[in-house]
């Protein structure tokens, strides 16, 4: 189905490059993935519409301009089929056929020279984008409603340095999150509609919970010994609701993309402001002389997703799906198939793990598992804390 609003912002900017509509010119056929073809129309049937020769399928076809160009004007139904004739009535119904002299709807024949725009609607077919995330993430039943969960199990390690000595502590955050659409759905003459098919496939998260522990450090110089000890947070977010452009604030903080699939994650300033309490370098010669150890860091941002990945400790590669970003670009016929028909794509469940060992000198091991499914926004078993004082 096509949103007939956003559709006309991006054909209105076709006919500043094509010149304004007008009676002369060629027959124009507007697809759904904003295709414009243009040529002589010879015939419609209940399945293919005929141009230049070439077979098309209804299915793709948003606006025939019977020698009009773009932008159409507005449909007045998302469902039915509709014409636009020229003394700017518009008949709604269903289009039988469309030959050299007659454009024929179910209730009536129309001379073809009396038609500028035929519109087709969406009657229940697979084109049609769901409406809500359960519909986009396999029908989540209500007992179980979309979410995910997140562990990152890392190292970092300290020094050395005049203060610290060459020390690592083990880190653990774990985040559990349930999911919404990341953008509302207009209404549009009491319909609702999207801005694209694929907008109830980008979700976002309205809360945030977590947990964060650390084992702490011990390490001593030739002048100094320092402790920071071991610890643990936890807390919950709420990110407010939809914005007056129809955005999920917590998209900014948690975005899942059900069709690349990707996730990607920027823990708000509220989970570091919690992590952790400094610990305490002691100067070994002056006894009284004191100051504050450099505490573990917080990862803050992770990706995970299948394309320009795993170049950063944060930074993690998945399997791409049939509808990332590098298959569409590439492949037209991946981005149309995307287009019309992204309920086919989801990947839901999503789900995998991730390791650097090695790789980076402060980080020298991070691991990451994650896991997208219904029911997976509940507290997870998060096991115990690492190990304290943890020096390897």
């Amino acid at each position: 189905m096509s949103d007939p609003f956003f559709l006309r912002l991006g054909w209105a900017a076709l006919a500043v490059l094509a010149g304004c509509g007008g009676p002369s010119g060629p027959d124009v056929v507007l697809q759904h993935d904003h295709q414009v073809l243009r040529g002589a129309l010879q015939s419609c049937t209940a399945e293919v519409c005929t141009l230049n020769s070439k077979t098309i399928a209804r299915s793709s076809i948003d606006w025939i301009g019977l020698r009009r160009q773009p932008p159409p004007p507005g449909a007045q139904s998302a469902v039915a089929d509709e014409v636009h004739l020229t003394d700017g009535s518009v008949h709604s119904g269903k289009l039988v056929t469309v030959d050299a002299a007659t454009v024929v709807m179910d209730s009536e024949a129309y001379p073809r020279d009396r038609v500028e725009w035929i519109h087709f609607g969406n009657s229940g077919s697979a084109q049609e984008p769901p409406k809500t995330a359960e519909h986009a993430a396999q029908f989540c039943p209500v007992d179980r409603p979309l979410g995910g969960r997140v562990m990152i199990d890392y190292v970092e390690r300290f020094g050395p340095s005049f203060y610290v000595g060459p020390a690592e502590s083990q880190n653990r955050i774990w985040l559990w999150f349930p999911l919404v659409p990341a953008y509302k759905p207009y209404v549009v003459q009491g319909k609702e509609m999207q801005s694209s098919p694929t907008s109830p496939y980008e979700l976002a998260a309205p809360s945030l919970n977590y947990e964060v522990s650390t084992s702490g450090y011990t390490s001593s110089t030739s002048g100094s010994d320092c402790k920071v000890p071991a610890q643990s947070r936890n807390g919950s977010i709420r990110f407010g609701d939809y914005d007056s452009s129809h955005v999920h604030p917590g998209l900014k903080f948690i975005r899942f993309r059900a069709l690349y699939p990707d996730l990607t994650i920027q823990e708000p300033d509220e989970v570091d402001s919690t992590w952790p309490d400094p610990g305490v370098c002691r100067d070994r010669a002056h006894p009284d002389q004191t100051g504050l150890a450099t505490p573990p860091g917080i990862m803050s941002y992770v990706e995970i997703r299948p394309e320009i990945c795993g170049t950063m400790p944060n930074s993690f590669c998945t399997n791409a799906g049939y509808c990332s970003l590098g298959h569409t670009i590439a492949d037209p016929s991946a981005r149309q198939e995307c287009s019309q028909r992204p309920e086919k794509h989801t990947v839901i469940p999503f789900s995998g793990t991730g390791t650097h060992a090695g790789e980076f000198d402060d980080f020298p091991s991070v691991h990451v598992k994650w896991e997208v499914c219904c029911g997976c926004g509940t507290r997870p078993d998060t096991g115990s804390a690492p190990d304290a004082d943890k020096n390897r």
